[in-house]
């Protein structure tokens, strides 16, 4: 009759070891993995915004006549002057039409936008935001509503300043538009999306938006 030999505790630990090591390898490997996927989609999510803002943008802005806010000079009924925190304008509009301006074609609408950034405490805060008015004997530019309230089109999440003093938009009559300047996601690694990634996940918008319209008229 033949003994059994069992294992020995040496040859235990020694299996043991090896299994968390191959465990831990594979649980590092997963990690890595969900790490690389979470990534990926934050830096699609990241592009998708900066590209549907700036799209926006320029397309409204190659089909407005008049760029109402940045304004060119000194305050203008509201717009601090050429750098500012919104963007307004105006497409089938002419200030030189009639006595207090109107449509260049009347058989079509007035489309007046307005751009803003949400504020901290309303419901779309830190969204880069649409608001449209459109209607045939419209003015402009449209009522401006508070930032944030409403239904607005949101074209971009996690905007922010490129720095503390910086303004959204700037007057860049040099260039035939407006420069816009934030930052969509967040560098700061304090950031509760960026505390389990490898790297913080933003992309800096720092880009002139030309308008189609001729600047020669100083009153659009």
């Amino acid at each position: 009759m033949t003994r059994r030999r069992g294992f020995t505790i040496l040859e235990l630990v020694i299996a043991l070891s090896l299994a968390s090591v191959v465990f831990m390898a594979i649980v590092g490997i997963a990690a890595q993995v969900v790490r690389w996927e979470i990534e990926s989609r934050g830096r699609g999510s990241n592009t998708g915004w900066t590209l549907l803002s700036l799209q926006r943008m320029n397309r409204e802005l190659q089909l407005a006549t008049v760029l109402y806010c940045p304004y060119r000079d000194a305050s203008h009924f509201g717009c601090p002057g050429p750098e500012s925190d919104v963007l307004s304008g105006c497409g089938n509009y002419s200030f030189l039409n009639g006595s207090f301006g109107g449509a260049n074609d009347a058989s079509q609408p007035i489309t007046a936008f307005y751009y803003c950034v949400g504020p901290l405490g309303s419901a779309y805060a830190g969204s880069l935001l649409r608001y449209e008015a459109r209607g045939i004997g419209a003015s402009c530019p449209m009522a401006a509503p508070a930032c944030g309230e409403g239904s607005p089109e949101v074209i971009a999440r996690r905007v922010s300043r490129m720095d503390p003093t910086a303004t959204y938009f700037k007057r860049r009559d040099d260039a035939g538009g407006v420069q816009v300047r934030y930052v969509v996601g967040s560098s700061d690694r304090a950031d509760a999306q960026n505390k389990e990634l490898s790297a913080p996940i933003f992309t800096v918008v720092d880009s002139v938006v030309s308008m189609s319209k001729v600047y020669g008229n100083p009153s659009d």
